[in-house]
């Protein structure tokens, strides 16, 4: 799979993105995506398969569902995210169009069980939580009996906030500790979200069994709970550059509740 974007994609994203971020979404995100795609092939045959990349950002599942022959929809809130999506897309000849529109709000026309994989990445962690079970919901809809769901979001439970304050632990603390905590440290808590004009809480953050939970309601079994790793273990040594944690600690514990969420699901046929 070889992603290819012009300066003037990248002039466009750092823009966006900021120039202290451009390479984790330049370079980063599109290994990842190119992990993701690679190790979900022992599930679906890609080619001539409908995806949906709901909360699209700037593009980078979109493109690697085109690249792998798939038949792409794509979503996202934000429109500057939607112009750097479609702009990636035209790029590499993809005929698809990104749209403007919130997941949470009411299925577009036609997508209602409509789609072999439906993909949301880095989206939910963006939704205070009283909109983010609806999102949920509305993701478990779309996708056909047999198809596939991938959630990439963060996990209330795991122990590093990587995605605000860079502090571990802090997730874990009492809120009124958490803040003070958080105060003398001298970091930022709560970032706020311009795509729902508001800050989002650290504990509006969902857990790897809530969103099992929910999505098994709905009719979903896990396939893979720490895609695009093999395996726990692996997981563990990306996150730590060492099997030590997971040889010696971390295999005794049902370790995917505690890792950041990155999980495939398969809806049952009816």
């Amino acid at each position: 799979m070889h992603f290819e974007y012009s300066q003037d994609f990248l002039d466009h994203l750092v823009e966006y993105v900021g120039p202290d971020l451009l390479e984790m979404e330049a370079h980063t995100r599109v290994e990842y995506a190119k992990g993701f795609f690679g190790s979900i092939k022992p599930y679906l045959d890609l080619p001539g398969k409908r995806m949906l990349d709901a909360g699209c950002g700037h593009g980078v599942m979109s493109l690697g569902g085109h690249l792998e022959g798939m038949e792409v929809d794509a979503f996202d809130i934000v429109p500057k995210a939607v112009a750097l999506t479609n702009m990636r897309l035209a790029e590499n000849d993809c005929p698809t169009m990104a749209f403007i529109h919130d997941v949470r709000e009411e299925i577009p026309e036609g997508f209602a069980g409509a789609f072999d994989l439906v993909t949301n990445y880095q989206v939910l962690e963006h939704i205070p939580r009283g909109g983010q079970f609806q999102a949920l919901g509305n993701l478990c809809d779309m996708v056909k009996p047999g198809g596939f769901l991938f959630i990439d979001t963060e996990n209330s439970l795991y122990p590093y906030d990587r995605h605000d304050t860079s502090l571990p632990l802090v997730r874990l603390l009492a809120p009124a500790f958490q803040k003070a905590m958080v105060s003398r440290l001298g970091k930022e808590l709560n970032f706020y979200e311009p795509s729902v004009e508001t800050r989002v809480d650290l504990h509006d953050y969902l857990s790897y069994d809530e969103v099992v939970g929910a999505a098994s309601v709905l009719g979903f079994d896990v396939v893979n709970s720490v895609i695009p790793h093999g395996t726990i273990r692996q997981s563990f040594y990306v996150l730590t550059q060492s099997h030590w944690f997971y040889d010696n600690i971390a295999q005794y514990f049902a370790a995917e509740r505690f890792l950041p969420i990155s999980i495939l699901m398969q809806k049952r046929e009816k």
